[in-house]
C-alpha cells in the first residue's frame, strides 16, 4: 500500500529543452511555494465517497453459512492543512497533515452462532495523519505547463483510527464488526482516498501553478503567446522556468517598416533576482518584439484616441488655452501618431528603462472664437523614462511611457486670420501637456505575459530592477487583513508653489502597516470638488488655471481605511504669460555679417527674464544653434558679427516669468557681405536663399 516516487524518477519526469535565445523568465520562490500551499488548503477536496463492501468474516462449517459483513457507499470527509510545497534536486513534492471521519452503518449477517443478523452505526475519525504527494512538472507540447504522475503516499494505519459503534451486541460480534470496518478503510477506504487525491490534488496544483505561470493571454485581436523551454527545481531557489514570448496582432496592418533591433541580454534573467514570492523576467528584445506588433498593428494609435472612433484629444481647459495666451473657448484637438516604432532598453547603459521614440507626429488644431481654424504638424524625435507594472486581473506585463523629452522637433502648418503663432510657448504646450497626455495614454501598454491575481490575491510589486537588458521584477500575493483597522499616511511630493498655466501634473504616495504601497488607492480634491473615483495612480493630473488652489490626497488601504488627514498642498497658478517688445529686429537680409537686436520684457509679477539664441534653419533636418546668451534680467542688447554666409538663419528672443511661461519674439533672415538679396551657389540653394528674402517675415 506504501507507495514512493524516488529523485531519479522524478528528474526523468521533467522534459527541457534548449533554445536559441531565451528572452523571459518566471520563478516560484519557496515563499512563492509556501502561498501556492495556502491557497491549495482553501481548494483542496473537502469530501470524497467510497464504494460499497462485501466481504466474509468466519466461516460456519456445521451450518454451511458464512458469517459476513456488508458497508453500503458512504461518504467520508477530508481535511488539508498546512500544505507545504517544495522543490527537490529533479522534482517537486508536497506534503500536508490529513483529518478524516465517516458515519455509517454497518450490516452483519448470521452473527449470532452462525444465525441471525445484527445492525450497527460507526463512527470512525483519523486526525493529523501525515500526507505525501510528489509531482513532475514539464513543458507540454505547446510550451505549456502539466503535471505529470503524481502520486500519493498515505500511510493510514489501525492506530491511526479511532472508532466507536452504537447497537451492537458485546463479544465476537464486536470484534468481527472492527475487523470488517478495518478491512473496509484499510483495504478500500485509503486507496481511495489515495485516488482522490491524486486525481483533486493535481487538479488544484495545476490550476494554480499555470495561473502563476501563465502564458497565454487574449483580449481582443491582441494575442500574448508564450512558450516554455523548460522547468528547473532547486531547493534554495525554488521552480524556474525560462522560455519566449511575443505579442500578435490578428488584425489588419497598418504600418510596414524595419523593427528596432537590440542585441541579446548579456546576463542570467535571475542574475542578482529581487525579493519576492514570484519573479519575472523580461528581456528588451521581447519587448521591442512586442512593441513593433504593437507599433504595426495600429495599437498605439489607438490607445492615443479616446474613445477607439474618436481620433483627436479634446483640450477645453482654461489652463490650457492660457498657455498657449489664446482667448478662453478656444477649442484644442490633438491627434498622434508614432509613424516609427519605438524602441526600449533595460538597463543598457544604467539601471533605468528607457524608449526612443522617432517620428511621433503630432496634430493640433486650434480654433479660437471669431477666427479661422488653425492646424500644426510637429514631428518629434526624443527619449523618454519609462516603467514597467504587473496588471494581476490582464495577466499582462505592461509598459508606461513618461517624461518625453525632446531632442528634435519640426513644426508646420497654416495659420488661420486672427491666430498668431508663438513658436517658444507650442513647444512649451508639447513639453508639459501634449508629451504628458500621450505618456498617459501609453500607459496601458501590454507588452509581456505577468503572474494573474490568483484567487483574490492581488499581486503586489515588491521590486524593481533593470540591468544588461532585463527588466526583474519581484512580486508578492497579498490578501487583505480583515481585523486591519489602521489608516494610512499620504505623501505628497513637493512642487514649486508658483506654477505655469495648462497640465499640472503632482506624485502621491502613500504607507500602510498592512498594503502594500502599490495597492493603496487615492482620492483626490481640487478646491474642494472631486477629480474622479479612488485610483491606484501614483499621480495626479489637473488643468491648472490662473490663481490660487488647494490641492487635497486622501490615500485608502485595501481594508477600506482612509487617511484622516490629508495631503494638502496650496499652490498659485499664473496664466498670464510675460510681455515682450522688441524695439530693434533685424531685416530679412543682413546688409553684412553682423546681427543686432533690442528688446525688453514686463510682466504683472515683475519676477521676468529673457534670452536670445541664432540659429541655423536648413532645408532639412533640426536646427542648429551657432550662438546664444544667458537668461537675463536686465533689457536685451544684442551685437552677434561673423554669421555664415548662405544659409538661412533665425533670431530666437524669449521672454520667461518666475512660472515658466513664455513668450517669444522669430526672425528669420540671411547673412551676406553686401546688401540687398543676392544669393550665390547651387541653383537650388540660390532659390532656397531668394525665396527667404521675399517671404520671411517677422513671427511670433
Amino acid at each position: 500500500m506504501l507507495r514512493s516516487l524516488s529523485g531519479a524518477a522524478l528528474a526523468a519526469l521533467l522534459i527541457t529543452s534548449s533554445a536559441s535565445a531565451q528572452d523571459l523568465g518566471l520563478r516560484i520562490t519557496t515563499d512563492g511555494f509556501d502561498a501556492i500551499g495556502e491557497l491549495a488548503e482553501e481548494l483542496a477536496p473537502t469530501e470524497l465517497s467510497t464504494p460499497e463492501l462485501d466481504t466474509t468474516l468466519f466461516d460456519c462449517p456445521a451450518t454451511a453459512r458464512v458469517i459476513s459483513a456488508h458497508v453500503p457507499p458512504t461518504d467520508v470527509g477530508l481535511g488539508l492543512e498546512r500544505i507545504q510545497l517544495r522543490a527537490q534536486d529533479g522534482g517537486f513534492s508536497a506534503s500536508a497533515r490529513l483529518s478524516a471521519d465517516v458515519n455509517t452503518t454497518i450490516f452483519l449477517d448470521n452473527p449470532f452462532a452462525c444465525l441471525g443478523e445484527a445492525e450497527c452505526d460507526v463512527i470512525a475519525t483519523a486526525d493529523d495523519v501525515p500526507v505525501e504527494i510528489a509531482f513532475g512538472l514539464a513543458t507540454g507540447p505547446d510550451g505549456g505547463v502539466e503535471l505529470t504522475s503524481t502520486v500519493v503516499n498515505l500511510p493510514l494505519t489501525s492506530a491511526d483510527v479511532d472508532l466507536q459503534s452504537e447497537g451492537c451486541a458485546t463479544g465476537e460480534v464486536v470484534t468481527w464488526l472492527f475487523d470488517a470496518f478495518e478491512n473496509w478503510l484499510l483495504e478500500r477506504g485509503v486507496p481511495r482516498i489515495e485516488a482522490l487525491l491524486e486525481e483533486q490534488v493535481s487538479v488544484v496544483l495545476s490550476n494554480l501553478l499555470t495561473a502563476a505561470l501563465e502564458l497565454e493571454v487574449e483580449f481582443g485581436p491582441i494575442a500574448i503567446r508564450g512558450s516554455l523551454d523548460g522547468i528547473e527545481a532547486d531547493p534554495e531557489d525554488g521552480l524556474t522556468a525560462l522560455g519566449s514570448a511575443e505579442l500578435a496582432w490578428s488584425g489588419p496592418n497598418v504600418f510596414d517598416g524595419p523593427a528596432p533591433e537590440l542585441p541579446q541580454p548579456g546576463d542570467e534573467p535571475f542574475a542578482g533576482a529581487p525579493e519576492g514570492m514570484f519573479q519575472l523576467a523580461v528581456s528588451d528584445v521581447a519587448v521591442n518584439a512586442a512593441l513593433y506588433e504593437a507599433w504595426r498593428g495600429g495599437l498605439l494609435q489607438r490607445l492615443l484616441s479616446t474613445p477607439i472612433a474618436q481620433p483627436t484629444i479634446q483640450l477645453d481647459g482654461i489652463g490650457v488655452v492660457q498657455q498657449l495666451g489664446l482667448p478662453e473657448g478656444t477649442n484644442v484637438a490633438i491627434q498622434a501618431d508614432f509613424e516609427a516604432p519605438l524602441a526600449v532598453s533595460f538597463g543598457r547603459e544604467d539601471d533605468a528603462v528607457s524608449a526612443r521614440i522617432n517620428d511621433l507626429h503630432v496634430i493640433v488644431s486650434i480654433r479660437a472664437p471669431a477666427t479661422a481654424a488653425s492646424t500644426i504638424d510637429a514631428f518629434v524625435d526624443g527619449d523618454a523614462a519609462a516603467a514597467i507594472r504587473v496588471d494581476g486581473e490582464a495577466g499582462a506585463l505592461r509598459l508606461s511611457i513618461r517624461d518625453i523629452v525632446v531632442d528634435e522637433l519640426r513644426l508646420s502648418g497654416r495659420e488661420g486670420e486672427g491666430f498668431v503663432f508663438d513658436r517658444s510657448r507650442f513647444e512649451a504646450f508639447l513639453s508639459r501637456t501634449v508629451l504628458p497626455l500621450i505618456s498617459e495614454r501609453l500607459g496601458d501598454l501590454p507588452v509581456a505575459p505577468s503572474l494573474q491575481e490568483v484567487f483574490g490575491r492581488f499581486v503586489a510589486v515588491r521590486t524593481l530592477s533593470s540591468f544588461e537588458g532585463w527588466q526583474r521584477i519581484g512580486v508578492d500575493l497579498h490578501s487583505p487583513d480583515p481585523a486591519d483597522d489602521v489608516a494610512p499616511a499620504t505623501f505628497l511630493d513637493a512642487s514649486p508653489s508658483l506654477l505655469p498655466a495648462g497640465t499640472l501634473t503632482f506624485g502621491v504616495r502613500g504607507e500602510d502597516n498592512s498594503t502594500p504601497p502599490s495597492l493603496l488607492r487615492f482620492r483626490t480634491f481640487l478646491d474642494g470638488e472631486a477629480l474622479g473615483s479612488p485610483s491606484v495612480r501614483r499621480s495626479v493630473s489637473l488643468d491648472g488655471v490662473d490663481g490660487r488652489h488647494r490641492l487635497q490626497v486622501w490615500a485608502i488601504d485595501l481594508s477600506g481605511n482612509e487617511d484622516p488627514t490629508p495631503a494638502t498642498f496650496d499652490f498659485d497658478v499664473d496664466g498670464i504669460p510675460p510681455e515682450l517688445t522688441v524695439t530693434v529686429a533685424p531685416e530679412p537680409v543682413l546688409g553684412g555679417r553682423t546681427v543686432n537686436a533690442e528688446w525688453f520684457a514686463t510682466d504683472e509679477r515683475d519676477d521676468v527674464e529673457s534670452r536670445w539664441l541664432v540659429r541655423v534653419v536648413p532645408e532639412s533636418g533640426p536646427r542648429r544653434i551657432v550662438d546664444e546668451g544667458p537668461w537675463s534680467r536686465e533689457p536685451g542688447v544684442l551685437e552677434v558679427s561673423g554669421l555664415p554666409q548662405g544659409e538661412l538663419l533665425e533670431l530666437v528672443i524669449e521672454a520667461r516669468d518666475g512660472a515658466g511661461n513664455l513668450t517669444s519674439e522669430t526672425y528669420g533672415f540671411a547673412a551676406s557681405p553686401t546688401s540687398g538679396c543676392a544669393a550665390h551657389g547651387a541653383p537650388a540653394r540660390a532659390l532656397w536663399l531668394l525665396l527667404a528674402c521675399f517671404v520671411l517675415r517677422r513671427r511670433r
